[in-house]
């Protein structure tokens, strides 16, 4: 937003006012069961406030999830789940969703997986992310991808830079 007159580099709203509250802080869980060599099944959820609010408007922010997890060969995912949040997590729109993602081998390519997302809706968080996966090491991964928003969102597109370790 840093491009606009007045842009700041950090988004601030907080009110219930068809957008998501901004800057929020989350913890995060998710536990997966192994269900077989090639299918899991995870439950996860983000719980937390937003930030730099007036005290009246600082609300309660969640977003749970589970995913299925079919793992159809060596670095092949396919991923795919429902969600649900609140208005102060996803701003308007649907609050109820589906989720799908998957990660791929290129092939030809050591060490690179193709990967995308998608959070099905309306509401703010409801974007396609597709990018790639390249392994500096083992266990050092960085991602690299374009979001871009479902229509209707009022979102804008990005990139998505992302390591973990693992």
């Amino acid at each position: 937003d840093l491009r606009r007159p007045g842009g700041r580099l950090i988004k601030r709203n907080d009110q219930l006012n068809g957008q998501s509250l901004k800057p929020k802080v989350h913890i995060t869980a998710q536990k997966q069961w192994r269900l077989s060599e090639r299918l899991a099944f995870s439950l996860g959820s983000q719980n937390g406030m937003n930030l730099l609010a007036e005290p009246q408007n600082t609300r309660y922010a969640f977003f749970h999830y589970g995913l299925a997890v079919c793992t159809p060969g060596h670095h092949k995912r396919i991923v795919v789940g429902p969600y649900a949040g609140n208005r102060a997590y996803l701003g308007g729109g649907n609050e109820v969703g589906f989720m799908l993602g998957y990660e791929w081998p290129m092939p030809g390519v050591k060490n690179l997986l193709l990967m995308g997302d998608y959070i099905s809706g309306t509401n703010q968080e409801s974007v396609a992310v597709i990018g790639v996966n390249y392994s500096v090491t083992p266990r050092f991964p960085l991602c690299l991808g374009g979001l871009v928003a479902s229509p209707g969102t009022g979102t804008e597109g990005g990139v998505v830079i992302e390591e973990a370790q693992h």
